[in-house]
């Protein structure tokens, strides 16, 4: 998960935008909660579900932006002996943003220059 980063384009400033790491939440598959909304101050019931199509069981999370707002729900089989680097369709690979635009290298930068 510390891989997945979103773009966030500022409201602000014409075009300027970042990519920025999520936050995310474990939940089950019956959470209906929308896209958009905002993430529980508590934690909700977890569960895993499964699938004919893939050996084991499978974990559920909300993916959110980093003030708590709802970007997607996703599956993820962590419990393979298989390691994936595919990344969710929406969100891009830490490695494929520039260092520039990262917002999370950037904020590791600055707390070093201090």
């Amino acid at each position: 998960m510390d891989k997945l980063r979103y773009k966030y384009t500022s409201k602000s400033s014409s075009g300027s935008y970042t990519f920025n790491p999520i936050d995310f939440q474990r939940t089950s598959d019956s959470d209906s909660s929308e896209i958009g909304s905002k993430k529980p101050s508590s934690e909700p019931a977890v569960s895993s579900t499964s699938s004919p199509k893939i050996k084991g069981y499978i974990d559920v999370y909300n993916i959110y932006t980093i003030s708590g707002q709802k970007l997607a729900k996703i599956y993820i089989n962590c419990y393979s002996l298989k390691t994936s680097n595919k990344i969710p369709e929406g969100f891009i690979h830490r490695d494929d943003t520039p260092a520039e635009k990262d917002s999370k290298a950037l904020i590791e930068l600055m707390k070093l220059i201090k």
